[in-house]
């Protein structure tokens, strides 16, 4: 507020700082809408699941951001793919001991030398993006040491 409000005790209202606070204040018309929308099957309730029906599409395209982000922050050059001098800009020559000439070899569907944001996201989405026993032994990397924790080749 104001030296004047201060000084007379009078007070400006405040903002709500939560979402909380700020779904109280809001309109009835608003949260009537709100209600609608996640209220799936009709029978006035909201449950935990039409919540998180609700906002899927919310969570996917924050996923998606913030992988074109880390995508786009891997692609040093701006040229639309990673290739292995765009990662040794930015991580340097190795990543957690393997090459990075290794690791865009695993991940390049199309063995093109570089990785397109469709291998990117299909990297991030595999259940398991360790590198193959193939490729481990076509970069000279020995099993022995390879991915175990506390053994530094």
């Amino acid at each position: 507020g104001t030296a004047v409000e201060a000084a007379s005790g009078a007070s400006t209202p405040k903002s709500p700082r939560t979402p909380a606070a700020r779904l109280r204040r809001a309109k009835s018309e608003v949260i009537g809408s709100l209600f609608e929308v996640l209220d799936a099957n009709g029978d006035e309730q909201v449950y935990y699941s039409d919540f998180l029906a609700a906002t899927l599409d919310v969570r996917k395209q924050i996923r998606k951001e913030a992988v074109l982000s880390a995508f786009h922050r891997l692609d040093a050059d701006g040229s639309g793919s990673i290739s292995p001098d765009d990662l040794r800009k930015v991580i340097g020559e190795t990543f957690e001991g393997v090459n990075v000439e290794l690791l865009v070899r695993e991940a390049d569907a199309a063995c093109k030398g570089e990785l397109t944001f469709q291998d990117f996201l299909s990297l991030l989405d595999s259940a398991d993006a360790s590198v193959s026993p193939q490729a481990r032994q076509k970069a000279g990397i020995q099993a022995s040491f390879y991915l175990q924790p506390n053994v530094v080749p």
